[in-house]
């Protein structure tokens, strides 16, 4: 379904929260959303860190995504479509702090 199509009152009445609930901690779907794809790249990050791997971090991007193709494909051709774009920057940017991380690492190590 479209996320446009989308409305807060479907998604509480399909969870079973209460409107009051989802409110609480979300202004609207948007920030749903960002709040989930938040949560995701921090499991993303955590896997990478202790894999030490680049292509361990991007294997879990690409299932990720593979995995939520049609979600994605709703967000991007959504108004919300920066959502995923500030997802990716983030993503990226982390994942490139991992990097930067784990080669002072090795270096570290192997000159000592």
């Amino acid at each position: 379904m479209p996320l446009k199509n989308i409305t807060v009152t479907m998604l509480v009445k399909e969870s079973g929260l209460s409107m009051g609930s989802f409110y609480k901690y979300y202004d609207d779907i948007p920030s749903l959303i960002d709040v989930i794809l938040k949560e995701q790249i921090e499991e993303i990050i955590k896997k990478f860190k202790t894999n030490s791997s680049f292509d361990a971090a991007m294997s879990e991007l690409f299932t990720f995504a593979i995995e939520r193709k049609q979600m994605l494909y709703n967000i991007c051709n959504s108004s919300n479509r920066v959502l995923f774009e500030h997802f990716l920057w983030r993503f990226l940017y982390q994942l490139h702090f991992c990097i930067h991380i784990t080669l002072d690492q090795y270096r570290n190590e192997r000159d000592h």
